[in-house]
């Protein structure tokens, strides 16, 4: 009997833990390439875009370069698990960094 609570309770905690890593209530990862075929897949499977998004980290050469998370921004805005109160999430921490003028 524990093992089945510790595995039920150990199920629970790992799909809240991805939603608060993710914003999703799910994930599906998938290897593909071209945006357009995803986009494709994704309004068969949702086509009123109610429950699904894609969203795509873009990985940019280099050892220092930053890594991009792209989304489509009225879909994930719908869709993504995010605080709705404003004040709930300190937007600052993932502001853009300031650069000095190029002159």
């Amino acid at each position: 009997m524990f093992a089945a609570d510790a595995n039920a309770i150990g199920s629970g905690n790992r799909g809240q833990r991805a939603q608060a890593d993710t914003g999703a209530a799910a994930v599906q990862v998938t290897d593909a390439t071209d945006m357009r075929t995803l986009q494709a897949a994704l309004s068969t499977a949702d086509p009123a875009r109610q429950a699904a998004t894609a969203v795509a980290w873009v990985v940019q050469p280099g050892v220092d370069a930053m890594t991009t998370l792209a989304v489509v921004p009225d879909q994930f805005a719908r869709i993504a698990l995010l605080p709705r109160d404003a004040s709930s999430f300190d937007w600052a921490q993932i502001a853009a960094p300031t650069a000095p003028d190029v002159v």
